[in-house]
């Protein structure tokens, strides 16, 4: 499954799961008026599970899928509901949390996207609202807001170190070296200090995690989330040996944090400070190879995947992609 769509399910089941409803007030009654075309308090949402707009339909869930989802919802949903069966859930729930302040604590309560931090600072906020945790997260908000030319919004995940190496590869093809030198060697250094120097903590593997000593994130080390994207194209003359083509092609207008890296090292040390250090390459390397799975795929940021889930019975109805994790001929792939 996607790293992505796991942390986005784990503080939704557990919200589903405590039955989280929030006060309903006027503002909340205003937007049921707006969105709807229908009173609110006709609708018959047993009706409306499985509707959906013609117009995005791409992917049409298949019969045996309805039918299993309405055994679930129907006697399922009663039966964990119920002593003593609600021990079970009890249970799954504590686990759940157990995995988002894993994921929290790894991440300094950043996230991986926007999304997935609001929902888990809601958890947080559902499990504990005086908690240590609700309150970290509130602190990070601000990295995800943005003013815009017509009011604040809410950004995708940042991209930091994606759009630094565009801007420092741009700089030095088109000969500005010396015209942008302390530019350059702020980039440089935001490079360097943007490399992932720990795996995440205690046994990760449990955690569904993969190492990610020696990777590149897409915004800051904050995030913890390794980006194999951001690591190819390694020269031989820099890390002793080639990696096999099989396992990465040569991308033409690749522009990724790693080449942005070495044309930096090309560049005398005064104008862009001190060089990579060769062991933070070795790093990269290991974390690179690990990210090939069995058929020598590459995948996005976890290692190699075993059996591989139909995508027919993917919960989603316009991008079945987003829900199981895929593996590409190279790194660029992904993009």
């Amino acid at each position: 499954m996607s790293s992505l769509c796991r942390l986005i399910y784990m503080p939704m089941s557990y919200l589903y799961g405590r039955r989280f409803v929030g006060q309903i007030s006027s503002l909340i009654q205003s937007i049921r008026q707006e969105i709807y075309i229908q009173p609110y308090h006709k609708i018959n949402w047993q009706k409306t599970r499985n509707m959906c707009a013609n117009e995005d339909l791409y992917y049409p869930h298949p019969l045996v899928q309805d039918m299993l989802w309405e055994f679930l919802y129907k006697v399922g949903e009663p039966l964990f509901s119920s002593w003593p069966f609600s021990i079970l859930r009890e249970k799954a729930l504590k686990v759940v949390m157990e995995h988002i302040h894993y994921e929290e604590k790894n991440s300094r309560y950043l996230g991986i996207a926007a999304g997935e931090k609001v929902l888990c600072l809601l958890t947080c906020w559902v499990e504990n609202p005086n908690s240590e945790a609700y309150r970290f997260h509130l602190a990070r908000v601000k990295d995800y807001l943005w003013i815009a030319e017509d009011g604040l919004k809410i950004q995708g995940t940042p991209s930091q170190t994606w759009i630094t190496s565009f801007a420092i590869q741009a700089f030095i093809s088109c000969g500005f070296t010396e015209e942008y030198r302390y530019s350059l060697l702020k980039a440089h250094d935001f490079i360097k200090n943007s490399q992932v120097q720990r795996n995440p903590s205690g046994d990760f593997t449990k955690m569904y995690r993969h190492i990610s000593k020696g990777a590149w994130v897409f915004s800051t080390p904050d995030n913890g989330w390794q980006a194999a994207l951001m690591l190819s194209k390694i020269p031989s003359e820099i890390v002793g040996r080639k990696l096999d083509k099989r396992c990465l092609y040569n991308a033409v207008d690749a522009i990724l944090s790693f080449q942005a890296a070495l044309m930096l090292s090309k560049i005398p040390s005064e104008i862009v400070g001190r060089k990579l250090d060769k062991r933070c390459l070795y790093n990269a390397v290991d974390a690179i190879l690990s990210f090939q799975g069995e058929n020598e795929g590459i995948s996005q940021n976890s290692g190699g995947i075993g059996l591989q889930p139909d995508h027919s019975y993917a919960p989603s109805t316009y991008n079945i992609n987003n829900y199981i994790l895929s593996q590409y001929v190279n790194n660029e792939g992904k993009t």
